[in-house]
C-alpha cells in the first residue's frame, strides 16, 4: 500500500511538473530516479545551479552521481612531481580513459618514493576530472602532504624490479577511479 502511494506521487509530481512547465521538477525526478548513472547526471546538469560556475556545477553533479570505478576500469598515462616553487610540488601529467562504458570524474594517484633501506614514503594527489572514454586529459594535481622538491630528482624506479626489492627510487599509479557508467 505505501509502495503503491509513493508510485502515485512521483507519477503525480513527474506529470504536473511536465504540465506545467516546471522542467526542474522533471529533472530533479528524473536525477532521483537515475542516480548513478549518465541520465541522473545529465538530468543534474541541465538544473540551474545559480552562483556556481559551469565547472563547479559539473562537479557537484559528477560527484553525486559517481560510482567506484577501480575494478572496472585502469586509466593509463605518463606524469611525475613537478615543482611549482611557493606553491609546492604537484603530480603534473597526461592520462588516458581506457575504458568505454565509462565518464572518469576522478582520479586519486599515489607516487611512492622508495629510500635507500627499502623504506617508502607514499604521496597522495587527487582532483576532479572529465575524461569521456579514450579522452586523453591533462591532471595537474596538489600532493595532499608536504613534500620534498628533492623527489623530483629521484630515479624512476624499473618496472621489472620486484615492489620489495626497490631501492633510491621512486614510481606511481592510479589507485582510485569514479565515474559514471555509460
Amino acid at each position: 500500500m505505501i509502495q503503491i502511494k509513493t508510485i502515485s506521487f512521483v507519477l503525480v509530481a513527474f506529470f504536473s511538473g511536465a504540465a506545467f512547465g516546471l522542467s526542474k521538477n522533471v529533472n530533479s525526478i528524473t536525477e532521483f530516479l537515475s542516480a548513478n548513472t549518465l541520465s541522473g547526471l545529465t538530468a543534474c546538469l541541465e538544473r540551474s545551479y545559480s552562483g556556481f560556475s559551469p565547472i563547479e556545477a559539473r562537479t557537484i553533479c559528477a560527484s553525486k552521481h559517481a560510482i567506484d570505478l577501480s575494478r572496472q576500469t585502469y586509466p593509463e598515462g605518463q606524469g611525475a612531481p613537478m615543482s611549482r616553487g611557493v606553491e609546492g610540488v604537484f603530480f603534473s601529467g597526461k592520462i588516458k580513459n581506457t575504458h568505454s562504458d565509462y565518464l572518469i570524474t576522478f582520479l586519486q594517484l599515489e607516487v611512492i618514493v622508495f629510500g635507500e633501506e627499502g623504506n617508502e614514503q607514499t604521496l597522495t594527489a587527487h582532483g576532479n576530472v572529465w575524461a569521456a572514454p579514450f579522452d586523453e586529459i591533462e591532471v595537474d594535481f596538489r600532493f595532499s602532504q608536504i613534500v620534498e622538491p628533492e623527489i623530483i630528482d629521484v630515479e624512476w624506479c624499473d618496472r621489472d624490479t620486484a615492489h620489495d626489492e626497490r631501492r633510491s627510487c621512486k614510481s606511481w599509479d592510479v589507485v582510485h577511479v569514479a565515474g559514471v557508467p555509460i
